[in-house]
């Protein structure tokens, strides 16, 4: 009986100590050639991924873990449209190319002097049920679209370090360069 209290008792303390972990530390991420920084957790790793201008994700910390949170950015041209016909077609494009897509919520939001439209939306993945959202804003011609992306089941908990990140983002028009 005294080991099931002390299991008990071992249980609610390391609850209670992961409840109360601090925010991870996070550093400041600048691509000059975009106009971006943000913030992110200190221990994400940049990686090099074709048709992004920059792929964050969370290093492998778990005995069994299967996908490594992330967060993309990729800058589109868009073809003369607006923020909210740029997000249609986003929207129809989606969908047409994710399986088992399933939009939960469309909204306008602001981070810090931007307008975004963002899509919250659950799709298959190779077996796995995926969370994400979309984020796009225009500046200055271009549509730049911000994804984060974790598994459904680790979406509550990897949601507030996304929105963190959002929250973070500044855009800066690049400098025009001579030609």
């Amino acid at each position: 009986m005294r080991l099931i209290y002390s299991c008990i008792l071992l249980i609610t303390f390391s609850v209670a100590a992961l409840a109360q972990s601090p925010a991870p530390k996070s550093v400041s991420f600048t691509d000059a050639e975009s106009g971006i920084t943000f913030r992110h957790p200190e221990n994400w790793i940049k990686k090099d991924v074709a048709g992004t201008r920059f792929f964050f994700m969370r290093p492998k910390e778990e005995i069994g873990q299967r996908f490594m949170e992330s967060i993309n950015l990729i800058v589109d041209p868009p073809d003369d449209l607006s923020l909210d016909e740029f997000a249609g077609v986003s929207r129809t494009k989606l969908a047409q190319e994710l399986a088992d897509y399933h939009e939960l919520k469309c909204e306008n939001v602001k981070y810090g002097k931007r307008e975004f439209f963002r899509i919250f939306y659950t799709f298959t993945y190779s077996g796995r049920k995926m969370h994400n959202v979309y984020n796009v804003t225009m500046v200055d011609g271009k549509a730049y679209c911000f994804t984060c992306s974790a598994l459904e089941t680790t979406w509550d908990r990897f949601k507030p370090v996304f929105e963190t990140m959002l929250h973070s983002i500044v855009i800066k028009t690049p400098p025009m360069v001579a030609k």
